[in-house]
């Protein structure tokens, strides 16, 4: 299947004003926290709300951190308890210090119902929430259900399990699909594999040191069964030399590139050799395999219909077995893919917010057809 299938959004032809009945002015204020993750879906957003109509106002206000989140699979200890709650309590007052006067529809992008439910009362309106879900092993849990039915309009979710939990308690939500496929970018060209399975690796940017060393050892296991292409993918942040000095006290030798710009250099310990790349959406597009310590990567790679593997707390002899039962990987996948869905989610949110329904065929038929 061809990676330009996987491209969702087309700025030049997908919001043509032609036949647009969309004419009444919109403000929104979108708030979101200072992650990474929750700006490029809010500037994809605001984006494609003034492509498909021209006339809307849209404001971004930057919440305060408001310390440890949901998505924080960490044990509970007590000084970490004691720092999340002083978190809470500035977070409260930062928040309830700052009077940008609210208009329009407020918009809370990110997975934090604790924040939830200050924005509605710092604003005193109900704002339409968008839980961004990063990690796989999240579930609503009482105070989500209760915050969510008692302090948000709408519930705009991209996980079907979550989505069916708000729905038993009467909660106004709706899924919207994966928002994380339709952030995948592409620069269109192939990796030189031959004819060999590609298997690509993503780190995470925080624990990459920690990462790096458990695809090595994952490798020095899946190399002596059969020819594979091995994709590791470096995390923007993270610099090459770090990365092969770090490879080097673990016996791999790093060489240059002789490839051109799309591989950055080699990982090489006799006779297995490691490809490093920075282009993640074309690993993760010509992949036959995606393992990966990074929930996001995982979510991404199941909507694009890829076998994904997921890290977790496994060892890397325990990941080595896995890769070897097609069949866990199959159904895992497809578990994910069902679960999360395959992209579309941007469009979603845009139909919801213009029109107040997510699946407004018409609308998506004239403003956000897909590219052919």
């Amino acid at each position: 299947m061809p990676i330009k299938q996987w491209t969702k959004l087309n700025h030049s032809a997908l919001f043509g004003t032609e036949g647009s009945d969309i004419k009444l002015t919109r403000q929104y204020l979108f708030l979101l926290f200072p992650w990474k993750m929750e700006k490029q879906i809010a500037d994809a957003l605001s984006s494609n709300i003034r492509s498909a109509c021209s006339t809307a106002q849209i404001s971004l206000f930057l919440l305060p951190d408001p310390g440890q989140t949901t998505t924080d699979k960490r044990r509970w200890s007590l000084p970490r308890t004691g720092k999340t709650i002083f978190s809470r309590v500035a977070f409260l007052w930062r928040l309830f210090r700052s009077k940008p006067e609210p208009s329009g529809e407020l918009v809370l992008i990110g997975d934090d119902s604790f924040s939830l439910m200050a924005v509605a009362l710092w604003s005193k309106k109900k704002p339409i929430y968008i839980p961004l879900i990063k990690v796989i092993n999240r579930y609503p849990s009482f105070w989500d259900i209760w915050t969510v039915g008692r302090f948000c309009r709408a519930a705009l979710v991209n996980d079907r399990k979550m989505n069916r939990a708000f729905r038993r308690n009467n909660i106004p939500s709706y899924f919207v699909g994966n928002p994380w496929v339709d952030l995948v970018k592409f620069a269109y060209f192939t990796f030189p594999h031959g004819k060999k399975p590609i298997y690509s690796f993503f780190m995470r940017e925080e624990y990459w040191r920690e990462d790096l060393i458990f695809f090595l050892n994952l490798v020095s296991l899946l190399s002596s069964e059969k020819e594979r292409y091995f994709l590791l993918v470096l995390p923007p942040e993270v610099k090459l030399k770090e990365l092969a000095k770090q490879a080097e006290t673990e016996g791999w030798f790093f060489k240059k590139s002789l490839e051109g710009d799309w591989i950055d250099g080699y990982l090489w310990q006799h006779p297995t050799c490691v490809n490093i790349t920075r282009f993640g959406g074309e690993a993760m597009g010509q992949s036959e395999l995606v393992i990966s310590t990074d929930s996001i990567r995982i979510i991404q790679a199941a909507g694009m219909g890829k076998k994904v593997l997921p890290v977790e707390s496994r060892r890397p002899d325990q990941v080595a077995a896995l890769v070897r039962n097609q069949t866990y990987l199959f159904e895992n996948s497809r578990s994910l893919q069902d679960r999360f869905g395959s992209g579309g989610a941007l469009s979603a949110i845009v139909s919801y917010l213009l029109r107040g329904t997510v699946e407004d065929e018409l609308f998506k038929e004239r403003l956000l057809k897909k590219e052919e």
